[in-house]
């Protein structure tokens, strides 16, 4: 579309933008999608700018969408074992957002919590990056599942 210089799987970012060359980056709704987010923080290292920032806004809790391709939920803590000091990173902060509460279909003695329990829709994080790191993630993202995102069709689960 307009505005669009380059479209890339954030998997291989290294591949199409080069080594320290961008200052920022924002994905809203995004970072559920990606396969391996870990190897998307190495990659993301290898273009970012020291000092330069990224945030991403994603979901805690949300229902399952975009399937096959919706792969991930992050609570407020989950950050730090993508964004650390191994990828190069600190998480400047992270928070949860909109409250909600989960409600399952099928009430057993295990999901009796109801109304009791809280969630939350969202989860924010921004991180900065403080050094190169040495991790590599070299498994390619084809090995984890088939097919391409987005396929161009709409997928979605049916109730039997």
């Amino acid at each position: 579309g307009e505005n669009v210089d380059i479209v890339a799987d954030a998997h291989q970012l290294s591949q199409h933008l080069d080594h320290q060359s961008i200052d920022a980056v924002f994905g809203l709704s995004v970072i559920e999608h990606v396969a391996m987010p870990w190897k998307m923080a190495i990659e993301l290292n290898r273009v970012l700018k020291v000092g330069g920032r990224a945030m991403f806004m994603t979901h805690q809790c949300w229902p399952l969408h975009d399937y096959p391709f919706d792969f991930w939920r992050f609570s407020e803590q989950s950050w730090n074992s993508i964004f650390n000091d191994h990828t190069g990173f600190r998480v400047v902060e992270a928070t949860l957002g909109e409250e909600g509460r989960v409600l399952p279909e099928l009430q057993t003695l295990d999901t009796r919590f109801g109304m009791d329990s809280i969630g939350f829709l969202s989860s924010c994080v921004v991180v900065e990056k403080t050094g190169d790191t040495a991790l590599e993630w070299d498994v390619p993202v084809e090995a984890v599942y088939e097919g391409h995102y987005p396929s161009g069709t709409k997928v979605g689960l049916r109730k039997k």
